[in-house]
């Protein structure tokens, strides 16, 4: 173990499986939850979750910045700063929206999934009050600065067009404007020249991956080549961190990355199928293309492997949630289509 590791390694190692566990966990639970009540009652609460969490970011901006009460944090931050007795400060062109979650780029990565679910909702009702959702959730998502966050945003409602057949026109135009209001808003309402931020990013990363803080992992994969079987879940990370001579646990930034590593080429292509599993299921029933609670849910699905490959290296259960609503959607469509009751659901699955 590096010697500045938290853990001791057996301690190590079984979290790693305790956080895959909770991922499985969740995905059966949320899967089990909408057979039996529904998948739009949970993205009802989802949504709802969604708004305070969007409110208290802002709030929690705004503290920041003028010298409010904001929740303790009991955190140092990621480039070794002791936030607990000092104010956030960032080394970025603009203070960035860090929510409850204490980390801009954690924050934003969970908006998405349900952002994207608001998203499919509207899609479903047009109501006015799920556009002002949606409109807060995106001020709050440019807010935090995530570059990951906006492309994982984007190639959601790209998705959504893509997999989409009756509403997408009326959907695309109201979501498109309400990216363009809640940025144009939230760059004048706190002074942040956001377009000339996020701008020299892109261009840095179009100039490959490796130009950008992420090519440590670039030249570890050309490097080390990864083994058949792999080092095992946890070990990888050790093994990455006597490569990179990192006195801490080093992350390999990329989902796909750490599970090569971690279970060889075997463990790649089960996850390569898993990931595939929702546009299979797609293309092998085409009306699921008229159901906006799937769409939503891929859309949220196609984000997450964004996230997946630029930041998150463990399944993440917001994701759990997304796959389980995604997985009862197609179960109960091919059961034989939307029945009302709970009762008539579960008897149209058995007769299945």
């Amino acid at each position: 173990m590096p010697s500045l590791a938290t853990l001791p390694y057996e301690y190590f190692i079984g979290v790693r499986y305790i956080s895959l566990l909770n991922y499985i966990l969740i995905t059966v639970a949320v899967y089990k939850y909408c057979i039996n009540c529904g998948v739009e009652k949970l993205a009802a609460s989802i949504l709802i979750i969604l708004v305070a969490v969007s409110v208290s970011a802002i709030y929690i901006y705004i503290a920041q910045k003028i010298g409010l009460w904001e929740p303790l944090r009991t955190r140092m931050g990621t480039g070794g700063q002791d936030f607990t007795t000092t104010e956030v400060s960032f080394q970025y062109a603009f203070h960035r929206a860090l929510g409850t979650f204490q980390e801009p780029s954690h924050l934003a990565q969970w908006m998405l999934a349900p952002l994207l679910m608001a998203s499919a909702l509207y899609m479903r009702y047009r109501r006015g009050a799920i556009l002002v959702v949606i409109m807060i959730a995106l001020s709050v998502l440019v807010l935090t600065g995530s570059l990951l966050g906006i492309i994982g945003f984007a190639l959601g409602i790209m998705s959504i067009a893509i997999f989409s057949r009756n509403t997408r026109k009326i959907m695309l135009a109201s979501i498109a404007t309400s990216i363009w209001v809640g940025l144009f808003l939230t760059s004048y309402m706190f002074s942040i020249d956001y377009i000339g931020t996020i701008m020299p990013r892109l261009e840095e990363l179009g100039s490959g991956v490796q130009n950008t803080n992420r090519s440590y992992v670039w030249w570890y994969l050309i490097e080390s080549s990864p083994k058949i079987i792999g080092y095992g879940i946890g070990n990888s990370n050790i093994v990455l961190s006597e490569y990179l001579k990192n006195i801490m646990i080093s992350s390999h930034l990329n989902l796909f990355v750490n599970i090569i590593y971690s279970l060889g080429v075997v463990g790649f292509a089960m996850i390569g199928l898993f990931m595939a599993y929702p546009f299979l299921a797609y293309i092998n029933c085409r009306e699921l293309s008229k159901d906006y609670m799937f769409i939503g849910c891929v859309a949220g699905h196609v984000a997450w492997i964004v996230c997946y490959f630029g930041n998150a290296e463990e399944l993440n259960i917001i994701h759990g949630v997304c796959i389980g609503m995604l997985w009862a959607r197609v179960r109960i469509k091919n059961a034989g289509a939307y029945i009302n009751t709970c009762d008539d659901r579960r008897y149209a699955i058995r007769q299945r």
